[in-house]
């Protein structure tokens, strides 16, 4: 699908354009040093980004004047028969006012359970964002399980581990539930 759309936003499939505009926002706000230990470039971003791309449904997010907020993307992370995907994202900070995060995820949601048919769509966060948990939490998904010392980040030279945990929602519970 080329474009899925909220009330607000309008989700396109990612190109090689938007992805330029993705790397400034995540350098902006220092997306990178919080999951990259070692500094990377803007040209090293985009193409590792475009290679990531490849493998899964990518939407750039945009408001109707085409202004970019981030991206998300439904991964398969299994066999391609296995129906269980990852729910990735960023946005800068104006979407996580007003529930716009929420609105923009429960249209992908939406999306992976009726036209992909997925049985089972997870997510995480480290495990002190509490801005990525409550969204998870106003999505109704069920905290899965926890991964301890697993995301590394550098802090004055030093390599640390934060804890990471992970939400689910199923197809079973989203219908139930009358999405």
């Amino acid at each position: 699908m080329l474009f899925i759309t909220t009330k607000n936003f309008i989700l396109k499939k990612l190109s090689s354009d938007d992805i330029e505009s993705l790397a400034d926002i995540y350098l902006k706000q220092d997306y990178l040093n919080a999951h990259y230990l070692n500094n990377i470039s803007k040209e090293k971003f985009v193409e590792k980004f475009e290679e990531e791309s490849r493998l899964s449904e990518r939407w750039t997010v945009m408001d109707k004047e085409e202004k970019i907020y981030g991206f998300v993307s439904l991964e398969n992370k299994g066999s391609k028969d296995e129906e269980n995907y990852r729910l990735l994202f960023f946005f800068n900070e104006e979407i996580h006012k007003d529930n716009k995060a929420e609105e923009i995820l429960q249209r992908v949601i939406d999306y992976g359970f009726e036209a992909l048919h997925v049985h089972r769509i997870f997510s995480f966060c480290d495990v002190a964002d509490n801005t990525y948990i409550n969204i998870f939490k106003n999505l109704n998904m069920t905290k899965e399980a926890s991964f301890l010392k697993i995301n590394p980040y550098k802090k004055d030279n030093t390599i640390h581990y934060r804890d990471r945990v992970q939400y689910v929602i199923l197809k079973e519970n989203w219908l139930k539930m009358g999405q």
